[in-house]
């Protein structure tokens, strides 16, 4: 997922640094709502309270969409 983000947010015709950010912010946001989506379609009815949507959703945004995000841009050509 972050290889396709990367590839279309490369395209914009935005300074090097906004690009980056974007992706991160982008990177984050798309992992939260697939955790969501998780919690949605196989846990609501086993555990139902809201903490643990807020669980599902803040665990995979923190550490795939924005560590995650932060070693692709690490680790992959940046221009």
């Amino acid at each position: 997922m972050n290889a396709f983000l990367w590839e279309k947010i490369k395209k914009m015709n935005y300074d090097r640094n906004i690009r980056q950010r974007l992706f991160i912010f982008c990177s984050i946001i798309a992992y939260a709502v697939l955790g969501a989506l998780c919690w949605l379609l196989l846990f609501r009815m086993i555990l139902p309270e809201l903490s643990w949507l807020i669980c599902f959703m803040a665990y995979p945004a923190v550490f795939a969409g924005f560590m995650g995000g932060t070693l692709y841009l690490w680790h992959h050509d940046l221009d």
